[in-house]
Formats: C-alpha cells, sequence, structure tokens
C-alpha cells in the first residue's frame, strides 16, 4: 500500500518497491515540511497521478509564496517560511523528484553528505541545511535505518493516509460467473475507487465491487484507491490517497460438456416410431438436435427426440 502523493512514478504504476523510490518518497516528504503541502496534491487521483508521471514539481519558492498569498487572502493564521531557497536545496529535492530512477541520489547517505556540506556555508545556506536536515531525520531516517526498503511504505513519512489492512485478491473466473472485489481500510471520511487497466469505473464506489456476469472484457488488472480529506486543506481539494495491490482477473472459457451415452443407431420400418437419447454431464447443460444437412429438429425433453 501507498500514498498516492508520496510514491513514485514508477511504484504508482505498480512496480515493486525500491530504494530509489524511498529516494523520491523522501523527497517529496520533505517538500511537504519545508512547503506545507505535498509535490503535487491538487486535481483528484486521475490529475495527480498524472502529474507525478509528468509535470515538474513547482520550486519550493514559489510553492511557498502561492500559499503565503493564498493564507493572506483567506486570513489564515497559517505560517509559511520566509527565507529564500537556496539553488541548491532545490535542486537537491528535484533530483529526489526526478522521474526516473537513474536521475535520482543512489542512497539517503548521499542525500544527508550533501546536506552536511551546504551546512558550512553561508547563514542562509546554514538554515536551510538545518531545516533540510531535520526534514530528513523525520522523513528519511525510518528508510536509511531499515535494511529491506520492501517492508516499509511512504506511510511511514506521510502518516495522514488511509490504511489497508485488507488487499483484494487475484480472481480465476469462467464466463458468466459473477466477480467480486473487495478492501478493507481504515481511516478518517473513507472515500473509494476502483480502477480497471489504470481506468477509472463508473460507479464504484464503495469498499466491495462486483461484476453479475463475467464476460472476456472483464479480465485484466483491478485495485482500489482508497482516499481521506487532508485536514490542511481549507477547501477540501486535497485529499490523501492509498493504493491496493494489484488483483488480477483471469477470464476462461466454461468446460465444454462431456458426452457419456450417444445416441444409438437404429433400423425401423416406414411408419415406426424413433426416438434417441444422449446423456451428458456438465454444467447448465442445453440441448438442440439436428437432422444431419437439415435444420433444427425440437427436442422433447432436451435429452431425447
Amino acid at each position: 500500500m501507498r500514498s498516492v502523493q508520496f510514491a513514485s512514478p514508477e511504484q504508482n504504476n505498480g512496480s515493486p518497491v525500491s530504494k530509489s523510490d524511498d529516494i523520491y518518497s523522501m523527497g517529496a516528504t520533505i517538500y511537504d515540511l519545508l512547503t506545507g503541502k505535498p509535490p503535487f496534491w491538487r486535481g483528484g487521483l486521475a490529475g495527480v497521478l498524472k502529474q507525478i508521471g509528468e509535470k515538474k514539481p513547482e520550486p519550493m519558492a514559489q510553492r511557498m509564496k502561492s500559499l503565503q498569498q493564498e493564507a493572506m487572502a483567506d486570513q489564515s493564521t497559517t505560517q509559511v517560511m520566509q527565507h529564500p531557497v537556496p539553488e541548491w536545496v532545490e535542486d537537491l529535492i528535484a533530483r529526489c523528484l526526478a522521474k526516473t530512477a537513474q536521475e535520482r541520489p543512489k542512497s539517503i547517505a548521499e542525500v544527508e553528505k550533501i546536506i552536511r556540506a551546504k551546512g558550512r556555508s553561508k547563514t542562509k545556506s546554514r538554515y536551510w541545511a538545518m531545516a533540510a536536515g531535520f526534514a530528513l531525520i523525520i522523513g528519511g531516517l525510518i528508510v536509511f535505518n531499515r535494511p529491506d526498503s520492501s517492508d516499509k511504505s511512504p506511510e511511514d513519512f506521510a502518516g495522514a493516509a488511509p490504511k489497508i489492512l485488507a488487499h483484494p485478491f487475484d480472481s480465476n473466473k469462467t464466463l458468466g460467473e459473477k466477480v467480486s472485489f473487495s478492501v478493507k481500510a481504515e481511516g478518517r471520511i473513507l472515500s473509494y475507487e476502483w480502477h480497471h487497466d489504470g481506468k477509472k469505473i463508473s460507479r464504484a464506489t464503495n469498499s466491495v465491487y462486483e461484476i453479475s456476469k463475467a464476460e472476456r472484457s472483464h479480465a485484466g488488472n483491478y485495485r482500489a484507491i482508497v482516499s481521506s480529506p487532508d485536514p490542511r486543506d481549507k477547501e477540501g481539494n486535497a485529499r490523501f490517497m492509498t493504493l491496493s495491490e494489484v488483483a488480477v482477473l483471469v477470464i476462461t472459457r466454461p468446460p465444454l460438456p462431456d458426452i457419456i451415452e450417444q445416441p444409438k443407431k437404429l433400423r425401423i420400418n416406414q411408419g415406426e416410431k424413433a426416438g434417441f437419447r444422449v446423456v451428458a454431464q456438465g454444467n447448465d447443460l442445453s440441448y438442440q438436435w439436428r437432422k444431419i444437412e437439415g435444420a433444427p429438429l425440437e427436442a422433447i425433453d432436451g435429452l431425447t427426440l
């Protein structure tokens, strides 16, 4: 499970968690701690996912200026840092938030080394090194201290996203069967979205998603998006979102009926009664008799003619 706003592009696409994903999550967390908002948080789920995959984050200095203007407009008491953001801080966080793993720092240690080195320079840089270092402790050392990055997720950094307790399971169904996926989560004021092969399913807004009769077009990958409001956003547009694991639906053709007893050959005189019978086993069987190279014939009870 993972919070969309703090997950890397490849992680949101369903790739296994790696150390590079932790670097991205740490960068997003530091960005959030220093500016008051994640790099991408507006536009709903589809908008956030698209921005994470394609758009560069707004520079932190510009983000803080925008938030300060919004705070002043509604006479909010929200405090936003007024210190100018050094170029090296912008560059470091931008590298952590790069779209590909190859462009990001290789480890938390590399990030820490840069922060420590810059902390020895000018006063404003020391201030930002201290602020970034503090954010690094909160957002990154959880990752730095663990031996395996696969046992944690960005919720460890964000702390406000819904927690998924039970993920949907893979399912193998035959055509016409009922399909059901479910997700169990905890959090405040939860909302649900179900997606099929990356596309939002219309009106699928409950913790359970059901298909009454499976068709071939239903096969594919399913996942739930569980979200809750960001209490910091007074407009109610921002949400914390957590993705479930992917559940794969496989649709197969029902097994062919097995004929146990074939119709018997008959030799009768003209005018005599003739009868044929077939015995088969399978699910939901139906019968249709035909004369070879002829039109369909009406069956008496399905089994006999």
